[in-house]
């Protein structure tokens, strides 16, 4: 009996390979929700906050790879847009009563209103979307390692605006008041969410262009794919997807800073994706999966353990110092990731004739390599 499910570098042909390659996004999705679900029976409550991260961390990294997989350039900037869905959010869920007194310099219809949970959570990653649409055309215009360099710029330029907006994210100083909302079916449901989007993005027409234009910018051209408009939409969609995590993240953590949005996120969220495949929606569960789990063993070591009668003490920077070896080692023996760029899809018609994508065992985003 042949399984429903099949990894494969290309979709078939037609609506009903959309509809394939969509289907396999998701029940690789499904996989990891029946997975947190588990680790959270397991664990118990004194451990739910790991769950919640994990999903936070592939909604992150899912998007992340709808801009990085479909363009080929890497983005050290998207953590920008996690801080903005995350102030968003936070904006509209703490309370009128203390936004008097933490958030006294908003805006009057700002300082009075307060929305539900989810449509907070919407709204955050439709200010990101916003962002994106106009910072857009400024990056993807560009060459792959100068498109690069400048979401880099994009992070710095985003990290002081959040530090000099003080009416809206109070600056240097902790903002604080965010509930604490981030339940196991909210942030596993928008992870579902974003899996269905970022995989129609790809195996649609706007992905298709965008995948042509990153493996031969000049030929694609030549058949009449306009090069910045391809880039444009992916960029816009990882936009919403990324500012979609990080009102999560404000939701579960409830205070934090315009530094928790800086290189160690961004890091953290690219050393996920390129674990597990950088061009693979697939990947990108796969690695935060797997890059989750690993950093919460790590960090208990760091945090001393006990075996046996041997007390091994704290060891602070562990998780960073295994964070750093993880992607030296992957580049460095399997570039592609431990997925590749094949993708989980559905059985639902057959393959093309064509040859698939190719996958290079030295693939990776090109804005890594010195000569782009």
């Amino acid at each position: 009996m042949r399984l429903p499910l099949t990894a494969e570098l290309d979709r078939p042909l037609g609506r009903l390979g959309v509809l394939a390659g969509t289907g396999g996004a998701l029940a690789a999705a499904a996989a990891a929700i029946v997975f947190a679900g588990v680790l959270d029976l397991v664990l118990g409550s004194s451990e739910h906050e790991i769950v919640i991260l994990f999903g936070i961390n592939a909604v992150l990294v899912v998007g992340l790879q709808a801009f990085v997989g479909n363009t080929g350039i890497m983005s050290f900037g998207h953590v920008a847009f996690m801080g903005l869905g995350a102030y968003t959010a936070g904006i509209f869920t703490v309370p009128v009563v203390e936004k008097t007194i933490f958030l006294a310099g908003l805006p009057g219809f700002l300082r009075g209103t307060t929305l539900p949970i989810v449509i907070a959570v919407v709204v955050g990653g439709l200010v990101a979307l916003v962002c994106g649409l106009v910072v857009g055309p400024l990056i993807v215009r560009l060459p792959e390692a100068t498109a690069s360099i400048v979401t880099f710029a994009l992070l710095v330029v985003m990290n002081n605006v959040f530090q000099n907006a003080t009416s809206f994210t109070r600056g240097n100083q902790t903002f604080i008041g965010v509930p604490q909302s981030a339940t196991f079916s909210l942030v596993f449901g928008f992870l579902a969410a974003a899996v269905a989007l970022t995989a129609t993005l790809k195996w649609s027409a706007l992905g298709l262009r965008a995948r042509a234009v990153r493996e031969d910018a000049v030929s694609a051209e030549a058949s009449g794919i306009r090069v910045s408009t391809a880039r444009y939409w992916p960029f816009a969609l990882s936009a919403f997807v990324t500012g979609i995590g990080g009102a999560l993240w404000a939701l579960d953590v409830t205070a934090f800073s315009s530094n928790s949005f800086y290189l160690t996120q961004s890091i953290g969220a690219i050393a996920m994706m390129i674990l597990g495949g950088y061009r693979s929606v697939t990947g990108g569960i796969v690695g935060a999966t797997v890059m989750s789990v690993w950093l919460e063993l790590v960090r208990h070591v760091e945090n001393g353990v006990t075996l046996a009668s041997v007390h091994v003490r704290p060891l602070p920077g562990l998780s960073q110092l295994f964070l750093g070896l993880a992607i030296v080692l992957v580049l460095r023996w399997r570039p592609a990731g431990l997925v590749g760029a094949r993708e989980l899809q559905l059985r639902l018609a057959r393959r093309p004739k064509e040859a698939p994508e190719p996958e290079s065992p030295g693939d990776v985003p090109r804005a890594a390599s010195a000569g782009g």
